[in-house]
């Protein structure tokens, strides 16, 4: 499922930046390439270490930083791969769209991440209660 942006949508622009050092597509490309490589075995190697439901009561997900920012560059690629498979709709459209087999996944999708995506964020400016005990 990861990830969801075809590689072709990442373009690279010098809008508004002075000088013209040329953009080696290719480069860009192998770029990305690693650096969802390097995405996917952090996600798997969370997920592997993550217990069996049998043995959960309960989770609390604690992230360091680096994790934290990895998670959201997932999460947000997932979410704008299924608004692009989506046909790129603006919020109004979305709300008028007609739920078929095709599309039902992803629009659930684009919802899921993008709420999750904003409740890690909202947990950024809350106090940490670990330090209370």
């Amino acid at each position: 499922m990861f990830p969801l942006v075809p590689p072709d949508y990442h373009q690279a622009t010098r809008d508004g930046l002075s000088g013209s050092v040329p953009i080696d597509p290719a480069l860009l490309r192998e770029s990305l390439a690693a650096h969802t490589a390097e995405l996917r075995a952090r996600v798997r190697g969370w997920i592997q270490s993550v217990p069996s439901p049998s043995a959960r009561k309960g989770v609390v997900l604690r992230l360091s930083s680096a994790d934290l920012e990895h998670w959201l560059q997932v999460l947000n690629d997932v979410r704008v791969g299924s608004w692009i498979r989506l046909g790129c709709l603006d919020p109004a459209a979305l709300r008028g769209l007609e739920l078929t087999s095709a599309n039902e996944r992803h629009l659930f999708l684009m919802e899921f991440c993008g709420r999750v995506q904003a409740r890690l964020l909202e947990a950024l400016d809350e106090p940490d209660d670990s330090s209370t005990d």
